[in-house]
């Protein structure tokens, strides 16, 4: 389990298949402000969504 600090950035990447991340936060679900949202990280369903998982999921390879 991690405890992630309130206002903290963060990203979950799923190196294995079929791995289940499980996020919950306190109280009920405020959809994030526009202001609130990372703006280094492309929107969701953004046509470069793909290109911005791999380039997570590359900081992650071992390097033979």
């Amino acid at each position: 389990m991690v405890n992630i600090p309130h206002e903290i950035f963060h990203t979950d990447v799923s190196l294995e298949e079929g791995t289940v991340f499980f996020e919950a936060k306190a109280g009920p679900f405020i959809p994030l402000a526009p202001e609130e949202r990372a703006n280094w990280a492309p929107k969701e369903n953004d046509e470069f969504v793909t290109e911005y998982l791999l380039s997570l999921k590359k900081l992650f390879e071992c390097k033979r």
